[in-house]
This record gives C-alpha cells, sequence and structure tokens, in this order.
C-alpha cells in the first residue's frame, strides 16, 4: 500500500480523528492506534477497511498499514484444526514470489474466549523495484524492503461461516525496525471484538 502524499488529501484517504473511535465492520469492530498521521480509505465498504500512516516523510512506501476483511468461512471448514489449516494453507504471501520469508509462526489464539489465529511473519520483500512510482515518489534506499506482518483471523462465535482477517504490517529497510512494532501490532490486535453480524 502507497501513500500517494503526506496529507492524503486526493483521493480517497481521509486522516482519522485523533482520539481516533472504532472502525466497525459487518460482524466485528477494531480501534486504531491511539496516535495521530493516521488515514483512513474512505471507499465504504461493510466487508473492509484499509487504514495507512507514513513511517518515513522521503519514502512513500515505508508505511504501517491496517487491513481488515470480513470473508466467507467456506461450509466444510467445521473444526478449530481445519480453520487452522484452512488459515496456513490460505497465506497469500507464500506463494508471492516477490517475497522470500524470514520467518512466519500460525498459531491458535484465544480471543474474548473464543478460537481465533494468530499469524506473525517477516519476509524480504523484493517487489519495490518493481512497483510504479504513479508519481508519488521514489524509494530511498536502493535493495529489497523489510515487510513484517501480525494476522489475527477469528470465526465470528455466532456464523462459523463469518470471518475476520485483520493484519497490522510495517515495511521497512533491513536494520531499520521500529522496536514498538509488535506491541502496537499486539494492541490493534488486542481490540478486535465481535459484534452482532
Amino acid at each position: 500500500l502507497v501513500m500517494p502524499c503526506a496529507s492524503c488529501a486526493s483521493g480517497p484517504w481521509q486522516e482519522v480523528p485523533f482520539p481516533p473511535q472504532p472502525i466497525v465492520l459487518k460482524g466485528f469492530s477494531f480501534m486504531p492506534p491511539d496516535e495521530p498521521g493516521w488515514h483512513v480509505n474512505t471507499r465504504p465498504s461493510p466487508d473492509r477497511s484499509s487504514l495507512a500512516k507514513r513511517n518515513h516523510d522521503k519514502d512513500p512506501y515505508e508505511n504501517y498499514v491496517i487491513e481488515a476483511y470480513v470473508l466467507n468461512v467456506p461450509e466444510y471448514i467445521k473444526s478449530n484444526d481445519e480453520f487452522l489449516r484452512g488459515v496456513k494453507d490460505g497465506r497469500a504471501i507464500n506463494s508471492d514470489p516477490r517475497y522470500k520469508i524470514l520467518t512466519q509462526d500460525i498459531n491458535p489464539h484465544m480471543k474474548n474466549g473464543k478460537y481465533c489465529v494468530l499469524s506473525q511473519v517477516v519476509a524480504e520483500d523484493h517487489g519495490g523495484g518493481q512497483i510504479p512510482n504513479f508519481g508519488f515518489g521514489i524509494h530511498r534506499r536502493p535493495g529489497y524492503m523489510i515487510f513484517e506482518g501480525v494476522t489475527l483471523s477469528c470465526r465470528h462465535p455466532q456464523n462459523n461461516n463469518a470471518g475476520l482477517d485483520l493484519t497490522f504490517s510495517l515495511r521497512y529497510y533491513p536494520g531499520e525496525r521500529d522496536p514498538l512494532f509488535s506491541e502496537k501490532a499486539m494492541k490493534v490486535v488486542g481490540s478486535v471484538e465481535f459484534r452482532n453480524p
């Protein structure tokens, strides 16, 4: 996800009010980070939300991103083990040749007493040089970037065919990881609430 401008006044991006309010999707909600500078994609959808924040003023590709999707869980996935296997098999990053996975953990995670799956991945992103800049700017450093993401995947407790996939991620250059990344990611993941579907 590329942030086209510091203010994001053009296009569908709008600054998130500060202090933030919950982002509500169909059956789920989550709280954006309690810090200024976040922007939300204003294209309305009850099934998807995207937020982004610049991590570096001089490189439009270095961003924090939150992406949340309401998903249809296939009928054949009944048990928690099948859900865990489905999450493991469905991670798109594993089959994308632009990424070289460095570490990946996908494990059961209880959320408000409900079974979910927590995924954590760190990967080299070799697609940066192939991304057109669309006039947004250029990379401030040559070479690959690091993609780091934490994803919470849950089925709705009142409807096992409805699921949520929420990812908090950051792209950065090697050696420039935000030491508070995990804390920030887990705070957003921890804010997920189930709502009436």
